[in-house]
């Protein structure tokens, strides 16, 4: 077994450290330290998970208020006293070593009587496992009286830590560890600790797109070497990580990227889906992998028609009209994405799912095979289920073009229900991407009356209280985008219009677990003017439109890479709905805002 304290002192050092590189190494030389048995839980604790994502397993679900509590009954320090440290410490991570600091200060009554003969008592390690197990027992408290549980749990956990332990464990459990530590950082790791050369990379990335669970192939890699890995294949149950798009940059540049011909599909405004068939047995993947089969009972049952034994395919959920048949803003799809009265929900807000992939049929892997192939595939099922008129799966609307008027006719009137099309490549080559956002797919949205010509997708850092009618809730949000050179996020807009009543009403139930006493680590200063009333753990992503990008003396996003003294910063920004299909992971970039400025100056 490895001692948690030898685990920390290591992330302290990834902490510390910048560079890419420098991490791999890092990594390299914690993963070759480490039991093969305790090395799954080791690349967890450094994700800051305990489990990979697709499976339907509780998450460890304590907020900083909580966590409050548990130090508060460790340490026998009132909670306004722990607070303050808090404050004063830049975190609740580095308080914890202060806190710990005080409480062994305090003598006890045992520790004044000791029995003749009586050893003095020394602390033992903990090992990585009883660390990673401690927290999963934390995580499956559910039900009445779960809170107190698990805040008795955590003060036990903390009281025979270290202080460095604690800092690590709490900023696992608030999901503020961020160490700068990618995936694609640990699969270079694992390639160089397991097969002494970073080109096996590619075929670690391989199989982790098919099976997303870096834990499970650290485990094989240490256990059986680079050949163990020839055991993971597709598997139905587990989701395959999903192709992405590129943005197209005009009409011009698709006809440059896809040739002469190539199919174009129509862009529905929903949640992707990746929908698994094993008999009557149907998984749900979201394009975070994460397990959504108890949001869509309804998909669930038609699928079950589709004539196949085994399927992978993935489509489009949308929310539809009862009345019109036509498709509703996703934001109405969201209104399923709810753990109660789902029954309900479903007659409330019917779904369709237009269907437009195949990546496996039958015990056949069909992501080698070109993209028209797949599709025709995806057809013949389709046909061949006689699903019926009234049934909630369909075929994407799809054509293949080969003229600019072909294209601006169809990308017209896609606008009518959809947000724009997909344009895909009809090659040999087009085969399908796991895990990749490549050119063989682009997107091609509709322009707004505005130079902003697409959405951002944003991750929601702090909130102002509102005034008028919406005072005593939030009134106004801080967005941000990712930097990745500075493992930073950095504030883009303060986003106060485009919300529905409902969006504000939602608003606590959102974010109240998210509240933090003062701005994570992990989010970059913020003008003076723009400090929010409320800051959130950066978790919740939405989308938001405005007339244009611009460039500020406030907002930090891409600080002086165009102008010296300025970032990014959307004007006029308009709030178009929170993602909850989407995680902190899928926000737009910098690079990515950069390229939508410059084409704004075009």
């Amino acid at each position: 077994m490895t001692s948690f304290k030898d685990v920390v002192k290591v992330f302290d050092k990834l902490e510390e450290t910048s560079a890419t590189l420098e991490k791999i190494r890092i990594l390299k030389q914690l993963f070759n330290s480490v039991d093969p048995e305790e090395i799954d839980k080791l690349i967890y604790l450094t994700q800051g998970i305990l489990h990979p994502n697709y499976l339907p397993m509780p998450p460890i679900g304590i907020a900083e208020k909580v966590a409050i509590k548990a130090i508060s009954k460790m340490s026998r320090l009132k909670e306004t006293n722990i607070k303050k440290i808090i404050d004063e410490s830049g975190g609740i991570g580095n308080a914890i070593e202060k806190i710990l600091k005080q409480r062994k200060s305090t003598k006890t009554l045992d520790s004044f009587i000791k029995k003749p003969g009586q050893a003095v008592s020394k602390e033992k390690d903990q090992s990585i496992s009883e660390v990673y197990n401690s927290l999963d027992e934390i995580s499956n408290q559910v039900g009445t009286g779960s809170t107190l549980k698990k805040i008795d749990l955590l003060s036990n956990l903390l009281s025979r830590s270290t202080p460095k332990e604690a800092k690590y464990i709490l900023r696992i459990i608030l999901g503020t560890l961020r160490m700068g530590i990618a995936d694609m950082t640990i699969i270079n790791a694992l390639s160089i600790a397991f097969t002494d050369s970073k080109k096996n990379k590619e075929f670690i990335e391989e199989k982790y797109n098919i099976c997303p669970d870096l834990g499970r192939i650290g485990k094989i890699l240490s256990k059986k070497g680079l050949e163990g890995l020839n055991e993971i294949n597709i598997q139905v149950g587990i989701p395959i990580k999903m192709m992405l798009a590129q943005r197209a940059k005009s009409i011009e540049d698709i006809f440059e990227r896809m040739g002469a011909k190539f199919a174009c599909e129509y862009k529905y405004d929903g949640e992707r889906v990746q929908a698994h068939k094993n008999d009557n047995k149907i998984f749900l993947f979201s394009r975070n992998t994460e397990n959504i089969t108890k949001m869509y009972p309804d998909i669930v049952d038609a699928v079950k028609k589709l004539q196949s034994k085994t399927l992978i395919i993935e489509g489009e959920v949308v929310a539809i009209d009862p009345i019109t048949g036509r498709i509703k803003p996703f934001q109405e799809l969201m209104r399923r994405r709810r753990k109660h009265d789902i029954d309900q929900k479903k007659l409330e807000y019917p779904v369709e799912l237009y269907l437009f992939d195949i990546l496996f049929k039958n015990g056949e892997n069909l992501l080698k095979e070109p993209y028209i192939k797949r599709r025709n595939i995806l057809e013949k099922i389709v046909l061949e289920s006689d699903l019926g008129e009234n049934s909630i799966l369909k075929l994407a609307t799809q054509k293949i073009v080969s003229t600019n008027t072909e294209l601006e006719q169809f990308f017209q009137d896609s606008l009518d229900q959809c947000e724009g099309l997909m344009i895909k490549s009809i090659n040999e080559s087009s085969i399908y991407q796991a895990g990749n956002r490549g050119y063989i797919w682009l997107k091609l949205k509709k322009s707004y009356q505005s130079k902003m010509i697409d959405s951002v997708d944003t991750v929601v850092i702090g909130a102002y209280m509102g005034r008028g009618r919406r005072g005593g809730s939030y009134g106004a949000l801080l967005c941000a985008v990712y930097n990745k050179s500075k493992n930073l996020f950095q504030s883009i807009c303060k986003l106060g219009s485009g919300f529905k009543d409902e969006d504000l009403e939602r608003m606590p139930e959102i974010f109240g677990r998210l509240e933090l006493i003062e701005k994570p680590p992990d989010i970059d200063i913020v003008a003076e003017k723009l400090v929010p009333d409320i800051w959130f753990k950066p978790e919740v992503v939405c989308s938001v439109i405005g007339d244009e990008i611009t460039l500020s003396p406030d907002h930090r996003a891409g600080y002086n890479l165009i102008r010296e003294n300025a970032g990014f910063a959307i004007r006029f920004p308009r709030f178009l709905g929170f993602r909850e299909d989407k995680s902190v992971k899928d926000i737009t970039t910098i690079e990515e805002i950069m390229e939508l400025y410059n084409k704004q100056t075009k």
